[in-house]
């Protein structure tokens, strides 16, 4: 293309430019009117479906609030017929034929514990159900205010989904005594689905959502009760974050389109609008046709405009261009222009007439310059390239036989002898290597070589573009140098670097004022200071007050006469903690063998220095603890021994040199049972665990235990405890106590004999008294009972009289049937015998409950003469 727009004349390509120019003017001013067109008129669509959707919202508030104070107003007509029966209030709503305009799915009526108590549709068989469990029930009855519920399918055939209006029922004290619900269905159109049917447009619609994200109406009734799935309706979720409004969004199936959002007051629901862009911008694809119509047209006007106009200007350009066409076949003054005019035509001949003239003074420096890159180029230590755009090696500096090996002709022969010089390793660098991209201003790129003789050399190359006085591109200017020898030298310098940057120990260089110039990893990790912090601040910052005088003279006293100074101190982190070091300080020298500055290697040993102090006191611990147990144990009155696995004595208390009356460490080795033997004991019995021992000479007796000591490692047996324990007094002290057990439980027999017997006489005192009160009242329920049956018989008498001489036709024989069929003579014969008995028999109790009472005694708490005769008697009286 460009090689095609560079052979077209003057006239074409000025033609095209201007052309070029005031397209692009108009099309930017097109861009323009229809962009801000295209904002207005979206702005426009936006604000109106906002408004059409904000007053809908408006108006399905107003009838969520009529339905729910209708439910009030009838809730408040049953709060007058409080206390009625089911059938009654069954009655009461189905008098209310207008509840079906708001809630066409019927009335409920539940009893403060969730049962249906009256219902329509009336449903005989579903009165008394439980709804407890249902949200409309249970947020009124927790919350005391009116509710709409969450979506839900109606148990009702044919089970559509519903939701439910709820209000508290009261009566007249404010006190709950039911909720009142009524239901509205999602399919029907009625109070929500009126308004939101209506659809936008030909393919836009209205839809209810909660904030549960589930679809509660919607134009395919196939998805009410679906819930959309986060991120499938990016509007949806925003508004579940709380914006409004109206934006540009993709649906839950991908349709795009103009989403508008509001949330209503009286539910927890929100109202959206979904227009399809296609439908919405329609208006916008007919503008832009218009627009793009009438810039074609202007376009075309304007290419034929600038065509005519720019055929006088160019005649002169043609003109000069025949000129520099036959430029190279003319001498001397041939070759300059005539200044005819001080147009631009003229003012550019004269300046080629002046580019001739320094054409003529660049040549003749040029071949100066030639020959002073050449003796230049022929007695550097790098090799200079200069290789053309299509690969060709223009010129190679004559030393490239000193360091390559090669001939200047082979490169020339073979321009790419060059890459394949490169070492193989290192080749897919250099084959990623961007010509012209390194400059001498920069590092460089390191590679290695495969010199003529096999030989492996590391070289740093340079490149950068050539350009030619017209700043056209002409090829890459190169250089290599030979850098083997500072190769190896960076190489030590880079382990060592890493030696000390990895190493665990602390290294640190300052100046000889002490002045930090160089801190590792190692540092930074055990002081908590990062590098930069402490470069250039003195060493003293880690210094504490346990660095004592005479040591810090003494290091630096050592250090300065070019020794090597080696100790332990106490530094101070970056936290105000404390930390130990072993720390080796050593002056660093220069050439001239001065002190230029100090290299300290540490080693944190505070860790070690924490277990020495550790085991310092677990030792002295230890030590305190086998004093201790060496006092208790010779504070004690029993025989303690420690022996090896063949009975030997190793440890023992002091009672057993006591009674063995030899030196305290003269027992050590012996065996335990020929040195007790030797004492005086004598084994009773034994069975090499535990046994009796008798003491001859002091005849006490002594219980002993043998105890095997076992390794916690291997379980072999490392030794015995053996411990004698004197039990002679123990065992005195256990006879007295055997005897006095004795005597114990023959005085315990007599006294619980005793106290069984007291206990019988307050069981039987007390029967008596708890019997007696009663008796004493039914003895006289049973004297008054027979006056008051003596009275009503002689009332009877004279009701009988008076009957008699009754002369009502009709009155007497009702009444003497009565008496005959309920047998009242009968009654009355048998009162006055049933009441006598029962006298008699209550005359029997009170007489058993004195006897009981006389049996008891409890007044008689002293040992005195009875009579037996009366106590057999009044025995026999309840026996």
């Amino acid at each position: 293309m460009v090689a095609w727009f560079n052979n077209l004349s003057i006239t074409t390509k000025a033609t095209i430019l201007l052309s070029l120019t005031a397209m692009f003017f108009l099309l930017a001013l097109s861009g323009v009117t229809y962009f801000f067109a295209r904002q207005e008129l979206q702005q426009s669509i936006a604000t109106n479906q906002t408004a059409m959707v904000n007053n809908i919202a408006v108006q399905l508030d107003e009838n969520l609030a009529s339905a729910r104070n209708y439910l009030q107003h009838l809730a408040g007509h049953l709060q007058q017929q409080h206390g009625k029966v089911p059938a009654h209030l069954q009655q009461i709503l189905g008098h209310h034929d207008e509840a079906h305009l708001f809630f066409d799915h019927g009335l409920i009526l539940l009893s403060p514990q969730g049962r249906i108590v009256a219902e329509i549709p009336y449903h005989p068989e579903r009165i008394g159900l439980d709804r407890s469990h249902r949200e409309y029930y249970q947020r009124v009855m927790a919350t005391g205010k009116p509710s709409i519920s969450a979506p839900y399918q109606l148990s009702l055939p044919p089970n559509p989904p519903v939701i439910a209006f709820s209000v508290p029922v009261r009566d007249t004290q404010n006190r709950m005594t039911g909720v009142l619900m009524g239901r509205h269905s999602l399919y029907k159109k009625g109070i929500l689905q009126g308004l939101v049917d209506a659809p936008i447009g030909n393919s836009g619609y209205f839809y209810l959502f909660n904030q549960q994200r589930t679809l509660l109406i919607h134009p395919d009734v196939s998805r009410i009760l679906t819930t959309v799935a986060p991120g499938k309706n990016r509007a949806l979720d925003a508004a579940l974050q709380g914006r409004e409004g109206t934006w540009e969004n993709t649906n839950s199936l991908g349709v795009a389109g103009l989403t508008s959002i509001k949330q209503l007051k009286e539910a927890p629901w929100y109202l959206a609008a979904h227009y399809p862009l296609s439908e919405a911008y329609a208006p916008l694809q007919r503008a832009r046709f218009a627009f793009v119509a009438v810039l074609v047209v202007s376009m075309g006007l304007a290419v034929v405009a600038v065509w005519f106009s720019m055929q006088p200007m160019v005649q002169p350009l043609r003109q000069l261009t025949e000129h520099l066409r036959d430029l190279g076949q003319k001498q001397g003054d041939e070759r300059f222009l005539p200044e005819t005019s001080r147009d631009e035509i003229g003012q550019l001949s004269k300046v080629f007439n002046e580019l001739l003239h320094e054409l003529d003074d660049d040549t003749a420096a040029l071949e100066e310059s030639a020959e002073v890159y050449r003796i230049v180029t022929e007695f550097t230590t790098e090799v200079s390239i200069w290789q053309l755009e299509n690969g060709d090696i223009r010129y190679i500096s004559p030393n490239c036989i000193d360091v390559f090996g090669y001939m200047a002709a082979e490169f020339y022969a073979d321009p790419a002898l060059i890459s394949i010089m490169i070492h193989p390793d290192d080749q897919a660098a250099w084959q990623g290597h961007r010509p012209g991209s390194c400059s001498l201003g920069g590092s460089g790129v390191e590679t290695r070589m495969i010199v003529k003789d096999g030989s492996i050399h590391h070289f740093r190359h340079y490149c950068h573009q050539v350009v030619d006085q017209q700043g056209r591109p002409n090829g890459i200017r190169s250089s290599w140098l030979d850098v083997s020898g500072q190769q190896l030298i960076e190489s030590r310098a880079r382990k060592l670097s890493r030696a000390v940057e990895q190493s665990a120990g602390i290294v640190i260089m300052t100046a000889t004022d002490g002045s930090i110039e160089y801190v590792n990893p190692a540092f930074c990790r055990a002081t908590g200071y990062t590098g930069d912090e402490v470069l250039g601040r003195n060493i003293d910052l880690l210094k504490t007050d346990q660095l004592s005088k005479e040591v810090e003279e003494a290091l630096w006293r050592a250090i300065n006469n070019g020794q090597q100074w080696r100790g332990e101190f106490c530094n101070q982190r970056k936290d105000g903690s404390r930390y130990w070091v072993n720390a080796s300080i050593s002056p660093l020298f220069d050439k001239n063998n001065q002190i230029t500055g100090y290299l300290s290697v540490q080693e944190d040993i505070t860790d070690k220095k924490a277990a020495e102090q550790l085991m310092l006191e677990l030792f002295q611990q230890v030590e305190q603890a086998k004093l201790e147990w060496e006092h208790t144990l010779d504070h004690l009155h029993d025989f303690i021994i420690l022996t090896d696995a063949e009975h030997r004595i190793r440890r023992y208390n002091r009672i057993l040199a006591d009674m063995t009356g030899r030196d305290v460490k003269g027992l050590v080795g012996k065996d335990w049972r020929d040195l007790l033997q030797e004492t005086g004991f004598k084994f009773v019995h034994f069975n090499a665990e535990s046994g009796e021992m008798l003491h001859q000479r002091s005849a006490h007796i002594y219980d002993i235990n043998v105890y095997p000591v076992k390794d916690s490692l291997e379980g072999t047996l490392t030794g015995f405890v053996i411990s004698l324990n004197d039990t002679t007094e123990l065992r005195a002290i256990t006879h007295e106590l055997e005897q006095t057990m004795t005597e114990l439980n023959e005085a315990q027999s007599q006294i619980y004999q005793q106290e069984k017997m007291a206990s019988i006489g307050q069981l039987a005192a007390g029967v008596a008294h708890e019997i007696n009160n009663p008796m004493g009242f039914i003895t006289s329920n049973l004297g008054s009972l027979d006056k008051y049956v003596s009275r009503l018989s002689d009332y009877i008498s004279v009701v009988d009289q008076a009957m008699q001489q009754c002369t009502v036709a009709g009155l007497v024989a009702p009444v003497l049937e009565a008496r005959k069929q309920l047998k009242i003579d009968r009654i009355l014969a048998d009162a006055h015998q049933l009441i006598g008995e029962s006298q008699d028999g209550a005359g029997r109790v009170r007489r058993i409950v004195q006897d009981l009472k006389s049996f008891s005694r409890v007044d008689q708490a002293e040992t005195a003469l009875v009579d037996l005769n009366e106590i057999l008697e009044t025995t026999r009286g309840f026996a």
